[in-house]
Parts: structure tokens; sequence; C-alpha cells
């Protein structure tokens, strides 16, 4: 259990992860849950466990995810291969292949040499921090607009500009809103800034 104090994190927590979730092409239940609304659904001191959230994709029911909070270890104890075991079980069970965990203090070795060995059995594992998920950093308002185009629509982009992929300006998965959006090595995402002078000016990068 946790103390009151951390109520309203985690409230904003999962807040952004359904956000997250619906940016990404899921149904998102529960999106736009007041505060109001999770202190009477889950208590002033809600069990971490209780917060999790299945989602699935919009155009595909076959494509689920599991959004799991895993639990509180106290101090500064890292996530668990014990854990990671059970989610998996979970998982293969349920018949869904991806997963975000919500961690506290990160990941211990075991634990990321699990995730790293369940690959192998097409069980995918995103990893979040706490501190990463209290706000939106998509709403900040010096993050310029993302946008996922398809694979067709990249094909589109590089036959009208006559490019290929190792031309075009690059972003590395591990950037915050990669990560955000859950982007992979070779999709490209279309970024849109607004300035005084330029107007709307558009920029296109792929995941690397």
């Amino acid at each position: 259990m946790i103390g009151n104090d951390d109520f309203i994190p985690l409230w904003r927590i999962r807040k952004t992860i359904l956000e997250m979730c619906n940016d990404r092409g899921y149904i998102v239940p529960d999106l736009g849950m007041t505060m109001d609304d999770f202190k009477i659904r889950f208590g002033e001191e809600p069990d971490r466990s209780r917060l999790l959230v299945l989602v699935q994709r919009k155009l595909e029911q076959s494509d689920r995810m599991y959004c799991f909070f895993t639990p509180s270890y106290g101090g500064d104890k890292k996530l668990r291969a014990q854990t990671i075991e059970a989610y998996s079980n979970q998982m293969e069970q349920d018949g869904v292949q991806r997963a975000i965990l919500i961690v506290e203090h990160g990941v211990g070795p075991s634990a990321q040499k699990l995730i790293n060995q369940l690959r192998s059995k097409n069980q995918f594992f995103e990893v979040f921090k706490d501190s990463e998920l209290l706000v939106n950093i998509t709403e900040h308002e010096l993050v310029p607009k993302h946008e996922v185009i398809s694979d067709e629509e990249k094909k589109i982009l590089m036959e009208r500009y006559r490019v290929r992929e190792s031309q075009l300006p690059r972003i590395s998965k591990n950037d915050p809103v990669a990560r955000y959006y859950g982007l992979s090595h070779g999709q490209v995402v279309k970024i849109t800034r607004t300035s005084e002078t330029a107007g709307r000016y558009v920029t296109y990068r792929i995941v690397i």
C-alpha cells in the first residue's frame, strides 16, 4: 500500500498512461477519469496492482496491451524477475503480447535479463518510471506535434521527394517522444512546428 502523499501523483501517472495508449491508437477505458473519480474507485491509498489497464487496438482486435503498475517494494529496490514471470504468465494465458511496466525505481539486472529473453516468446515489455509519467510530455508547449505515418504514407513520401531511408533526418527510438508513441526502427514521424516567421514548418524523421 502507499501513503496519501502518493495519491495525486498516481492519478497523474495513470492519466498519462491512458493518454499514451489513446495516442497509440488503442481503445482506452476510463479516458478522462477525474481525480475525484479516481479517488472513489481506488481510494486514497490505492494498491498499485489495482491500477492495471488492458487496452485493445481500435482497428485490430487481436492487438491488446497490458499496462502493469508494478509493486512498491519500498526503499530503492528495483523490479524483480519473479514479478516479470507473473506478468508473462498472465499475458500468455490471455493471449497478450505487449505490456508497459510502470515502475518506481527502475528494473533490476535479473528482471531486465528476463525481459530480453521473453522477446523470443514474442512478449514485449516497455518500461517507464513513475517520474517520467507525472506529465504528458506531448502537451508541453516546447514539444512540437508528432504524428506517426503509415507504411503507405512513408512510401509515398519517399517517392515524392526521391529520397532513401538513409537520407531522412533521424530520431532515436530512445527519444522521450518516440518512447511515448512506442516507435520502432524504420517508422517515420511527421513533426509540425510553428514559428512567428515561417508559420507552419513540417519535417519528417525516421526512427533509428
